[in-house]
């Protein structure tokens, strides 16, 4: 372990252990937001989906 002013800042392991850390990290990933909206518009494409638009009605402000 390595401190700076009682503080833990690191700490040395072997690398078999930090290989297993950095697949266990990767496995439980969550996707970004942009991911998942990259996702939806593959879908979307895939699906011939396209989204329509009612047009705009005024209404009254009280």
């Amino acid at each position: 372990m390595i401190y700076e002013q009682e503080k833990l800042v690191a700490a040395i392991i072997d690398t078999q252990t930090f290989q297993e850390f950095l697949a266990w990290q990767k496995q439980h990933q969550k996707p970004s937001l942009a991911d998942t909206f990259e996702e939806l518009r593959s879908l979307c494409t895939q699906a011939d989906y396209v989204l329509e638009i009612p047009t705009r009605k005024n209404r009254q402000n009280p």
